[in-house]
């Protein structure tokens, strides 16, 4: 007498689970391309039109539980309709723009756009909790939109 093999279905959800899981990640950065996203591969860390201008660092400061960054721009050009997203492409709240870092935190974000960064001067916003935090900063050079990619510089223990 023959023996009949009991189906198992659990390794058939197993098997359509990894399918799934394989398929979102080839289709991530596929997606990220076509919606023009900013953490898509191909994106260059500064546009054409512009040239490192900017410094990303920590303060230390939450704001809401969330982490405040400074972004401090080095040119000798003012940059106007400024604005910074996320990684993911979220736009982040700036609390203040300001030669010095201000005393306190607003409990409020900024609420008249457009922003203006004269050379000099610094940008507070809220960032987001990450391991190595990367934002897109944007602006307008000649009318053209102009963007720079800003990171933290990772710090050795040693």
């Amino acid at each position: 007498m023959r023996r009949r093999r009991r189906a198992r279905p659990w390794m058939y959800w197993l098997m359509l689970a990894v399918v799934f899981f394989a398929v979102i990640r080839l289709i991530g950065p596929l997606a990220a391309d076509v919606a023009g996203r900013p953490h898509s591969a191909v994106r260059d860390s500064v546009s054409q039109h512009a040239a490192p201008v900017l410094e990303l660092s920590a303060t230390g400061w939450t704001w809401n539980g969330r982490p405040v960054y400074r972004v401090q721009n080095l040119s000798s050009r003012v940059l106007s309709h400024v604005s910074i997203t996320s990684w993911q492409g979220d736009l982040l709240p700036l609390l203040a723009i300001s030669r010095e870092s201000p005393n306190r935190m607003p409990k409020q974000p900024l609420v008249q756009p457009p922003y203006q960064v004269p050379p000099g001067n610094s940008a507070w916003f809220v960032g987001e909790d990450e391991g190595q935090p990367r934002y897109v900063v944007s602006w307008l050079a000649n009318g053209e939109e102009a963007y720079e990619v800003v990171t933290t510089r990772l710090v050795s223990p040693a």
